[in-house]
């Protein structure tokens, strides 16, 4: 199969499952690596750019370089881009339950606030999350 065709397929998939929900707009979660960037311009392919929203969401240890390689590609894409940092409820979380949590914790808390986030402004801006699996 060539990357056309597998381009083409990836766009009719996404297309339809967002049609299937009765939306129109996209949300996703952009870190700066390879799988959100390839999410992100699928999603500006399969519709229109200015109905996609992607959000950059990171946290004190965040890389600086990442923040700048999603805010690049999003405006390659075309689309709305935000930076909400989640430090701030992911230390309070652990300040006032466990300040001694292993990474693995700390890691899988900031993939759920991650995910929150991005259903919570799906359902403000009527749009379907898009995920990188």
């Amino acid at each position: 199969m060539h990357t056309a065709q597998v381009s083409a397929i990836l766009l009719n998939f996404l297309r339809e499952e967002i049609k299937k929900t009765g939306l129109t707009r996209a949300v996703l979660g952009l870190s700066g690596g390879v799988d959100s960037a390839v999410v992100c311009a699928l999603a500006a392919q399969a519709l229109p750019p200015e109905n996609v929203f992607a959000f950059c969401l990171p946290y004190r240890t965040s890389h600086p370089e990442s923040a700048a390689h999603a805010r690049l590609c999003a405006e390659t894409c075309g689309v709305s881009y935000q930076v909400m940092a989640i430090t701030p409820q992911i230390d309070a979380y652990f300040d006032a339950l466990d300040a001694e949590a292993s990474a693995l914790r700390r890691g899988n808390k900031m993939a759920r606030e991650r995910m929150t986030i991005l259903y919570d402004h799906s359902a403000k801006l009527g749009g379907l999350v898009l995920g990188t699996s």
